[in-house]
């Protein structure tokens, strides 16, 4: 099965990318899958404890076990939290899997009444658990709703601006030279993304960059990539030519040419674009493709879902300790004190919120490099971070890492 984003309406239509960007002999590295960025955060233990109960019953097929443990967590997570539709999927997926309709139905509607990423309701397409429903009257009203999801868009500076609704915040550089995205969002929101564009000055999008390959960043590719190129992580390419999995037992499988990117980056590139000087910077972590993108005339950087600063004082450095250190020790010293920071799915953040969890990161790591040369086991390693106030989950992996 080749995924098209059919079954939601939309359509993948041929893609010719610019000639000047046109490469041959395309590199592509094997896959190592990143968790969503939803899988990624966790960050309260009695949520956790209750996730992961209901994962367990799931895998022993105790499906109002599930239920129960799935909403017993969404009960213990803040207002607004990022893993709240993730929850609320698993609780719907719970009541689908129970023949309840009309309760799977009211927490998907959930979802996209709470917009903090609604349009999740995507991966229902590809969920064995939704498969009898999926044609329902009521369903097909909620899949229509979901289809007028509004994106909005904000100015930032300069030609840029930030839209928003899509599944994850886009950079958009709208001027003379056409338009440039970062990221697309869902597939759900192209007729959205194309709106807001023209309303703003060009829906003539020439470039789209992609920070990473989960489907809440490349899920409008096919559509929204006719007639331009698509620059992304080698990873991020490879990662998009085999089936990605979401949540056990549902696959989003393999993309069609017009998804995936053409120029590849595995080193830091620039193109210059409406007047701007725009650098992309692999920086995995959150997956094995991840890129940030700075636009130096405008002063803003998005750093995809690489950083989360409403719910994280860190950032994971990825097994790549030492390469993450020292990209991030020389962005952060290139960056000027006035420098917006766009995030995946965080309000925008001034970079001083950036420097000081990367400081942190960086004092952590340093804990563990420490640590390891005198000889400490990785479990003492946990304890004593955890006295600390470090991310106990973290310390054995950049501890084997340091191996590297």
């Amino acid at each position: 099965m080749v995924y098209s984003g059919r079954a939601f309406g939309v359509t993948t239509p041929h893609r010719t990318p610019h000639s000047a960007l046109r490469t041959g002999g395309l590199l592509l590295l094997t896959l190592l899958f990143g968790v969503p960025a939803f899988a990624q955060t966790y960050d309260a233990p009695t949520f956790r404890s209750a996730f992961q109960e209901g994962q367990t019953a799931l895998a022993a097929g105790d499906t109002s076990r599930y239920v129960t443990h799935m909403t017993e967590a969404h009960g213990l997570l803040e207002e607004g939290h990022l893993n709240t539709p993730f929850v609320q999927y698993h609780i719907a997926r719970g009541y689908a899997m129970l023949g309840e309709d009309e309760q799977a139905i009211a927490w998907l509607r959930r979802m996209l009444d709470e917009r903090i990423e609604g349009l999740m309701i995507v991966y229902t397409a590809f969920d064995p658990a939704f498969h009898t429903m999926r044609q329902t009257p009521a369903f097909q009203a909620l899949l229509a709703e979901a289809r007028e999801t509004e994106v909005e868009a904000t100015p930032l500076r300069g030609s840029l601006w930030l839209l928003e609704g899509a599944g994850s915040c886009i950079v958009a550089s709208i001027g003379p030279d056409g338009v440039l995205l970062v990221d697309t969002g869902y597939s759900l929101t192209t007729t959205s993304i194309r709106r807001v564009l023209r309303a703003n000055g060009s829906s003539d999008i020439r470039y789209i960059i992609n920070t990473h390959f989960h489907e809440d960043h490349v899920g409008g590719n096919a559509n929204l990539g006719y007639g331009a190129a698509i620059i992304a992580h080698p990873k991020t390419r490879a990662a998009l030519q085999e089936d990605q999995i979401f949540i056990d037992g549902v696959v989003i499988p393999v993309r069609q040419e017009p998804a995936l990117p053409d120029l590849l980056a595995a080193e830091p590139i620039q193109l210059h674009f409406n007047g701007e000087t725009i650098s992309v910077i692999p920086l995995p972590g959150h997956t094995t493709g991840d890129v940030v993108v700075y636009f130096a005339e405008s002063r803003v950087l998005h750093m995809g879902d690489r950083f989360f600063p409403t719910t994280s004082e860190f950032i994971y450095p990825s097994r790549a300790v030492d390469r993450y250190l020292s990209t991030m020790d020389s962005l952060m010293a290139s960056m000027p004190d006035d420098v917006l920071v766009v995030t995946g799915h965080a309000p925008v953040v001034p970079i001083e919120e950036l420097r000081r969890a990367h400081k942190a990161t960086a004092a952590l790591i340093e804990f563990i490099r420490t640590g390891r040369e005198a000889g400490k086991a990785a479990g003492q390693l946990e304890r004593e971070a955890e006295d600390r106030g470090y991310p106990v989950r973290w310390v054995e992996v950049i501890y084997e890492a340091l191996d590297d």
